[in-house]
């Protein structure tokens, strides 16, 4: 931050502690994976963050400087979601812990659920007529997949991914406008959607529309 001497200081520091939410072992030989529970995943997050804390305060000019950590839990290396941030804190400056911890409401879904969260049903529905207008276009189609980023049980982006095979450039552009028009006539204006087309060779198309736009942008790659 800038000061009134027309200098440059630290206004502050920001850590992101990123917490395994499983471990794995083996027994004879035979290798497993088992998941740590929320409540000890959180006490030892706050435990980790109280510590670095007090290392930082250490450090030549970090002793007044407020800190702020969040707690960030890491998906198996298996799943096919990434993981979030689940609390948040500050040490004021001067203190050697964090002072307080708020949660963070946060989760990323994958579509179509089978799960039956009424927070994701309407979203779930939506996807799930996208995904049967998109293989009506293709008879040999293999799979739509979407991820769904919620705050505070509300979806804001929706990340679609769509293989298909390799077809010349008039058909991908074809396919490309149709499900544009998909994009348009499913899902909700206030979120950011983003389809990413992709064949063998690599990326095909990628469709944007950002929330509370009325026009998507398409990119069709060379």
């Amino acid at each position: 931050m800038k000061t009134n001497e027309d200098t440059i200081r630290l206004g502050g520091i920001s850590i992101g502690l990123a917490l395994n939410s499983s471990y794995s072992g083996s027994e004879n030989g035979i290798s497993y994976e088992e998941e740590i529970p929320q409540a000890q995943l959180e006490k030892e997050g706050k435990r980790i963050a109280d510590e670095i804390v007090k290392r930082l305060r250490e450090k030549e000019g970090l002793a007044d400087v407020p800190i702020v950590v969040g707690l960030f839990k890491q998906n198996a290396g298996s799943s096919m979601i990434p993981g979030t941030y689940f609390s948040s804190g500050a040490a004021p400056g001067g203190k050697n812990s964090v002072a307080s911890w708020n949660p963070i409401n946060e989760d990323y879904v994958l579509f179509p659920t089978s799960g039956s969260d009424d927070n994701y049903r309407d979203i779930d529905t939506a996807f799930r007529n996208f995904k049967q207008d998109v293989e009506i276009y293709f008879s040999n189609y293999t799979s739509v997949i979407g991820t769904g980023f919620y705050q505070e049980n509300e979806l804001k982006e929706l990340k679609v991914e769509i293989p298909i095979q390799f077809y010349g450039v008039s058909e991908v552009i074809g396919f490309t406008q149709y499900v544009t028009g998909l994009v348009m006539e499913h899902f909700p204006e206030n979120v950011l959607i983003e389809v990413s087309v992709t064949s063998s060779n690599g990326p095909e198309a990628l469709i944007l529309k950002k929330a509370g736009e009325t026009e998507p942008f398409v990119h069709i790659y060379e």
